[in-house]
């Protein structure tokens, strides 16, 4: 049986009961990470054979920061991404994370990947999904780690499927799983690799606000990679726009829209569609910077 998604309204006396019950459980807000890439390049073999998916990159993320990366088909935008999270090495340059370099996945850096039902463990309840991300922390006893995780099931509407397992829900309702796991572990950083693609319009609708609120209350850092204009405008504060391979950020772009934002009237207004009209024009070759 697939159980359809509910759309839940969180008040803030929710809210603040979740802060309380995150104090008890012994593990601390973190705020945002600052994202620095210097000269980051990758390249696939050597000599002539080579193919330069990436060049010399260089780009800033302010702590708490939302940016989305946009760019043509096969740029490197996954790749990207990959490398800013210390899955795979960069081939010259280097990412920092507050000024740390990265030499591999670093500490309080989470990663959302695009098919998130493959990244839930099949096995575990829905509840012992969201308790993956916190089991190695020693200072969390078994009965706070409970309490803790359904916190996050509320967050995202969840607390009457803890005990279900993941192929009993829907695709929206297993994204809310992996959005609850992720913000369970309390990123400084959250990387996005086209997390909202997968599911349909009306569940991305609501998966587009549930992220913007999460965010909004807890100011981790975002990174998002999409291919999808109108996803990158609504949810950013600023938007990087790659060139084709060998890629590069051909420039930054900052959204003067103001938050919090609507999914109805937001995309009305006439700063979105400027930007939206001028990224879909750069995006398929019908404008040059």
């Amino acid at each position: 049986m697939r159980l359809e998604p509910r759309i839940v309204r969180v008040n803030i006396i929710s809210h603040i009961e979740n802060r309380q019950a995150q104090a008890v459980s012994g593990i601390a807000d973190t705020a945002g990470q600052e994202i620095r890439l210097e000269q980051v390049r990758k390249v696939y073999g050597s000599g002539e054979a080579g193919v330069v998916a990436i060049q010399n990159i260089d780009l800033q993320l302010r702590p708490g920061e939302f940016m989305t990366v946009v760019g043509p088909s096969g740029c490197g935008k996954s790749t990207f991404l990959q490398i800013c999270a210390g899955l795979i090495p960069a081939t010259s340059g280097r990412v920092l994370v507050d000024g740390r370099p990265v030499d591999g996945p670093p500490e309080g850096l989470v990663y959302l990947f695009q098919q998130y039902s493959k990244s839930l463990l099949p096995w575990r309840t829905v509840l012992q999904n969201v308790s993956f991300a916190i089991e190695h922390r020693a200072e969390i006893a078994a009965p706070q780690r409970r309490e803790y995780c359904m916190d996050h099931l509320a967050m995202v509407g969840l607390t009457e499927f803890a005990d279900r397992y993941p192929r009993e829900l829907s695709g929206g309702m297993q994204q809310r799983v992996a959005n609850a796991r992720a913000l369970a572990a309390k990123p400084g950083v959250l990387l996005l690799d086209e997390p909202f693609s997968a599911v349909d319009a009306l569940t991305r609708i609501e998966l587009h606000k549930l992220m913007l609120r999460l965010w909004e209350e807890q100011r981790f850092t975002a990174l998002l990679v999409t291919h999808d204009v109108d996803e990158a405008v609504f949810l950013s504060d600023r938007i990087a726009v790659m060139s084709n391979r060998p890629s590069v950020i051909s420039e930054v772009l900052p959204i003067p829209l103001a938050r919090p934002r609507d999914k109805l009237t937001t995309p009305e207004e006439p700063a979105f569609l400027q930007l939206r009209h001028y990224l879909l024009e750069k995006l398929t070759g019908g404008a040059h910077a």
